[in-house]
């Protein structure tokens, strides 16, 4: 994910009404808190890292085939 399409995420994220119109499906929303809760506090890298894990398992046969259903999965291990 590009420099300029965390800043066009972001825009979306803190206007509803925008966010409604262009992504109905929510997914979006749903990878910026992803990225805001896992890695809110590790710069740009930390949340880039996020954004991919997410991206790669949407990609992946193994996993859910949307961002929302990734992100709403939950941990993988019982540990967490």
């Amino acid at each position: 994910m590009t420099s300029a399409e965390l800043i066009v995420a972001g825009l979306l994220f803190f206007s509803p009404a925008a966010a409604s119109e262009m992504n109905p499906d929510g997914s979006v929303e749903c990878l910026a808190l992803n990225m805001y809760y896992e890695a809110r506090d590790q710069g740009s890298a930390g949340l880039l890292g996020v954004s991919s894990v997410v991206l790669n398992r949407v990609k992946d046969k193994r996993f859910p085939n949307t961002i929302c259903e990734v992100v709403e999965q939950g941990p993988i291990s019982r540990w967490w």
